[in-house]
């Protein structure tokens, strides 16, 4: 990150003044990106690669495992496309029902070994 940040301070241009603010607000814009996309990249990932495994591993239902997958693409996607903030909301909604579900499935398993409802 340190080198995208350096990178970034040299594609703004020769630095001007220091009370031109112009400049700060070239640099910021620029740091943007590497405070967004790669880290929803990154998550996306994490979250597709969790998805396919529940998938694979018939431990969650399909449907969560579905749901994970479709946010994890929708954090791959944010570099390809430029609708980066209707693709992170996807994702974080995405997220959070793959986190409620997931939550609801291990509570619902606990209750059923707390009671001896063990079915084989």
């Amino acid at each position: 990150m340190h080198i995208g940040a350096l990178l970034s301070i040299v594609a703004a241009g020769a630095p001007p003044h220091a009370e031109d603010a112009t400049y700060q607000a070239a640099i910021w814009s620029s740091l943007s990106f590497y405070l967004t996309d790669p880290g929803l990249m990154a998550w996306g990932l994490g979250q597709f690669l969790f998805g396919w495994l529940a998938w694979r591993s018939g431990v969650l239902s399909n449907w969560v495992a579905v749901v994970g997958m479709v946010g994890g693409v929708a954090g791959l996607l944010t570099l390809a496309v430029y609708q980066t903030g209707a693709l992170a909301l996807l994702q974080i909604a995405c997220f959070a029902v793959w986190g409620f579900a997931t939550g609801f499935s291990l509570l619902r398993g606990q209750a059923v070994l707390a009671h001896g409802d063990v079915e084989v």
